[in-house]
């Protein structure tokens, strides 16, 4: 009986093998699959996430144009304070335009101080 026995679980094996070997193929395949899902999930959710974005950043922009128009409309406190974060942010960025556009012309008239030619002048201001 002895002999017999490793003669049957070989054979069992063997016979077995394939379904084994299709049941590790099913799991790494849904795996595999799942992984490819969440994937694609996250994809759209950051491009909902970015047309949301979008939209809080059009009704923004609408609400100044309506506040720049009447400036009375909003006489709500808390709206009162995000215009007024906003008016400082403005007053930054136009700053920040000011000294981009400031340095522009500087390199524009130490081109033309050195006769470095018009091309190179527009350049350096661009």
């Amino acid at each position: 009986m002895d002999t017999e026995t490793p003669k049957k679980d070989f054979r069992y094996k063997v016979q077995h093998m394939g379904d084994a070997f299709v049941g590790l193929l099913q799991s790494v395949s849904g795996a595999a699959v799942d992984s490819a899902e969440g994937l694609i999930d996250a994809v759209e959710e950051w491009q909902v996430k970015g047309r949301q974005k979008k939209k809080i950043m059009e009704i923004g922009a609408h609400a100044v144009r309506i506040r720049n128009e009447k400036p009375d409309l909003f006489d709500d406190d808390e709206i009162q304070v995000v215009f007024r974060d906003y008016d400082e942010l403005q007053a930054a960025v136009d700053r920040f335009v000011e000294r981009r556009e400031l340095r522009a012309r500087r390199a524009k008239d130490r081109f033309c101080k050195c006769d470095a030619g018009e091309e190179a002048a527009e350049a350096a201001g661009s």
